[in-house]
């Protein structure tokens, strides 16, 4: 049997993932309250201390799993939920998969915030941003035409994914920011595990056929 790449639907997207991202600041929020449905969200990726949500209300091992009612933070072991939960962007509209340009897409993962901060990078935080506005100007930037110059959605969506091998990848003080295919294929920091979780983020899966 071989493996081939599938592309998740959105109905797929949507089950993995613990909350929608419309905030599209990717700097930390100082307040609890800016953070929410933002790449920082505590309520989708995770508390950021051990058996403790972010209000207080909820503390020790004695609350794991439980959700706070006033803050509706999941207690746990931070790193363990901070690497496993999952948000999504909802597009303006359809964009083919930039890899797989036959497959339509509306719905792409937010990779946990465990692997986009842990070690203090915020490349891919800058990345989805950048979708994140450009969904939200689309439609009325768009409507049914695509302006001279290609779509920016789908050119954010792109860069993504692949930035480096872009027609115009993105630059942060003249640095090349890093993309999810090179965290996912390239960085020599990530684990052989990790792998699964990096295809996710790309809308990928793996099945023998």
């Amino acid at each position: 049997m071989r493996p081939r790449f599938r592309v998740l639907s959105d109905d797929e997207v949507r089950i993995k993932s613990f909350g929608i991202v419309q905030n599209a600041a990717w700097t930390r929020p100082p307040t609890w309250a800016e953070q929410r449905h933002s790449l920082f969200d505590p309520v989708i990726f995770g508390p950021e201390k051990d058996f403790c949500c972010i209000c207080g209300k909820c503390k020790g091992e004695a609350c794991e799993d439980w959700i706070c009612d006033i803050c509706g933070v999941k207690v746990g072991k931070a790193r363990l939920l901070r690497r496993r939960r999952f948000g999504h962007i909802c597009l303006g509209r359809q964009i083919p998969h930039p890899w797989f340009g036959t497959v339509m897409i509306r719905t792409i993962p937010v990779l946990p915030i465990g692997y986009r901060c842990d070690r203090g990078q915020s490349d891919l935080d800058y990345l989805y941003s950048r979708v994140i506005l450009a969904s939200r100007c689309s439609e009325e930037m768009l409507g049914p035409r695509c302006p001279v110059g290609g779509d920016p959605l789908v050119s954010a969506v792109q860069q993504l994914l692949e930035n480096e091998s872009t027609d115009n990848p993105v630059l942060f003080d003249k640095r090349l920011i890093r993309s999810l295919s090179y965290y996912c294929f390239e960085d020599p920091a990530r684990s052989f595990d990790d792998l699964a979780v990096y295809l996710t983020a790309m809308m990928l899966r793996v099945e023998c056929g």
